[in-house]
């Protein structure tokens, strides 16, 4: 018989299938993304189409296979099943959606309920031989092009989407929002509006300090949350010049922010 201060065999067996379960989805995804590089991705980039149609299409592609990622791990029972608000916000073209990062697979949602939304990605993921014929094919962003603004200025008139983390990395719970100003000058570089996007996930997992493997007290549920854009025309002076434009609306977002989720709660 198990002693009182020992975790009950089958608690540590539900702990290790979960443990297992997670590094499934991890696998799942490492796989899938070889699959569609050699199936989907890599044959675009070399079929004779316009650069245009080609993102499209992948972008199309992936974000179902998010989704069908997003029903696995509610399947395995590694998060409950996410809420979504204010989806109608998240799927216009041409909008910059400004979203809060509790958590690792943030992106995955957006990417999910905005299908043909642009990313910034690390320069890391153009070299490595598994992601960099994806990102070509998807069209994203290099976070360390030298015409970075203007590029997604460009995108974003174009009308495609753009998703960006203000805060340049993963939201630390029960810190105060610290948010860069890089999304307020894309948006006065497109001319566009910001749209705030909340997302939420109580207990947090995926966290930045948080190993792969380390499992919640109970199932996490992920709530996302689109709202309509800041106007921008009555948050700023365009007499003004740039920077304070900038500051000025960096605020305007970090204030919706903290009006909703304050001191890092997301």
């Amino acid at each position: 018989m198990a002693s009182p201060s020992s975790p009950r065999p089958r608690a540590r067996l539900a702990t290790a299938g979960l443990v297992t379960a997670r590094a499934s989805a991890f696998v799942l995804f490492g796989a899938c993304s070889l699959l569609l590089s050699a199936t989907v991705f890599a044959p675009l980039l070399l079929a004779p189409l316009p650069r245009r149609q080609v993102h499209r299409c992948s972008r199309q592609v992936l974000s179902l296979g998010l989704r069908m990622l997003l029903r696995y791990i509610v399947l395995v029972h590694l998060t409950a099943p996410h809420i979504v608000r204010g989806r109608e916000h998240l799927r216009r073209g041409g909008q910059l959606l400004a979203s809060t990062h509790p958590s690792l697979i943030d992106v995955v949602f957006l990417i999910a309920l905005a299908p043909q939304a642009n990313c910034i990605v690390k320069r890391q993921l153009w070299r490595n031989p598994f992601t960099a014929i994806p990102v070509r094919a998807l069209g994203y962003l290099r976070n360390d092009d030298p015409d970075l603004l203007e590029r997604c200025a460009a995108a974003l008139r174009a009308g495609e989407s753009l998703i960006i983390f203000p805060e340049g990395t993963r939201t630390r719970a029960g810190q105060p929002l610290k948010l860069q100003r890089g999304a307020a000058n894309i948006a006065l570089a497109a001319g566009c509006d910001l749209t705030p996007v909340i997302i939420h996930c109580e207990p947090r997992v995926g966290q930045k300090a948080q190993k792969w493997y380390e499992l919640p007290p109970r199932l996490p549920q992920f709530t996302i949350e689109g709202f309509p854009a800041l106007d921008r025309s009555a948050l700023i002076d365009p007499a003004q010049p740039r920077s304070v434009q900038a500051r000025r609306l960096t605020r305007a977002l970090l204030h919706f922010f903290d009006a909703r989720y304050p001191t890092g709660a997301t």
